[in-house]
């Protein structure tokens, strides 16, 4: 089993403000449990580093469609963790004014 980000570390790294953080908090963030999975490694690799809400995300495991029912819920899944980064990144904005 692989530790599966479900909210890929680049994705996470493109965020408005995520590179202004300190080091600490941007360390904190990429290694958020909340945002890790167990999957098994030829999915992790299948899966990569797609987000379902861009350029329709995961779609195929070794030739055989990803069931809608967890793209929708990876979806959703990914959209929350967004949001706790960005909370973190804005609270650092608000803090440094």
């Amino acid at each position: 089993m692989h530790a599966d980000h479900v909210l890929p570390r680049d994705a996470i790294e493109k965020i408005d403000g995520f590179c202004d953080l300190p080091k600490r908090a941007r360390e904190a963030l990429l290694k958020d449990p909340r945002n890790y999975q167990p999957m098994v490694e030829s999915a992790n690799c299948s899966k990569g580093c797609k987000v379902e809400r861009l350029n329709g995300g995961w779609n195929e495991l070794k030739q055989i469609p990803v069931d809608s029912e967890y793209k929708k819920n990876l979806g959703t899944r990914q959209d929350a963790f967004q949001d706790v980064v960005e909370k973190v990144t804005l609270e650092h904005q608000e803090a440094r004014r």
